[in-house]
Formats: structure tokens, C-alpha cells, sequence
């Protein structure tokens, strides 16, 4: 009996889907990479700039009492307005931050307020 030798087949390795893979991900690096001269020029401020100094809010309480005062310096009602003006008009903003305590009078309050707008103030914060 005279049996045939048979031919081994050698194993091949198949990259076709390994270059499919790899330029799927060519594609993607290709894509989501940041190329200088892509995007929007944008000036910044660099350290010397100047910076806006921030007013400090005009503060004007009337007390339990029904005495007034703008930043702690107690004052006559009658010279409210006056006082006022002198503080007003070197700003920038007319704001006026206006602390009442609970048990002022109604009246009094805004009384209080149509002197600061004859005043000048243009923005009232009201903290009651």
C-alpha cells in the first residue's frame, strides 16, 4: 500500500482586518487632533492690565430709633440731602443700600427714600 504524503498547509495570517482597524483609528487621531491655526485667536489680559477699582456701596441706616446715618457717620434727618449729594457726586453708580430696622414707621421709610432720590440715587438695595 503506497500512501501519499499529503501537503501540510501552512497557517497563514489574515491582517486585513488589523489595517482596517488601524485606520479606523488613523481616522479618528486624525480628526479629534488640535492642528495650530484651528480655533479663535482671543486677546487676553495679561498682569499689567488695570483693574476697575470697586465702589464701595453708599450705605444709609435708619435705626430703631429713627436716627439716620451714611456709613456710620450719624446724622439730622434735615441734612440728609445735602449730605447726600456730597457723597453721590464723585460716583460712578448712584446705588444706595438702604437699612431699615423692622420697627421704623412706615412714613419714615419713605420719606427716607424721597430724600435719597432727591438726593441723586438712582438704585436702591433695600435691606429690611
Amino acid at each position: 500500500m503506497k500512501l501519499m504524503k499529503r501537503e501540510k498547509k501552512r497557517f497563514r495570517l489574515d491582517i486585513t482586518p488589523l489595517i482596517d482597524v488601524v485606520f479606523l483609528l488613523l481616522i479618528f487621531f486624525m480628526l479629534t487632533f488640535s492642528v495650530e491655526g484651528q480655533g479663535i485667536d482671543i486677546n487676553l489680559p495679561g498682569e499689567s492690565s488695570t483693574t476697575k477699582e470697586v465702589e464701595i456701596p453708599l450705605t444709609l441706616r435708619v435705626d430703631e430709633k429713627g436716627l439716620v446715618s451714611i456709613n456710620d457717620e450719624k446724622m439730622d434727618i434735615n441734612s440728609l440731602v445735602p449730605e447726600l449729594k456730597n457723597k453721590l457726586s464723585p460716583r460712578t453708580d448712584k446705588n444706595l443700600v438702604v437699612e431699615i430696622h423692622n420697627k421704623v414707621p412706615y412714613d419714615l421709610f419713605v420719606r427716607v427714600l424721597d430724600l435719597a432720590k432727591k438726593a441723586g440715587a438712582e438704585n436702591f438695595s433695600i435691606i429690611r
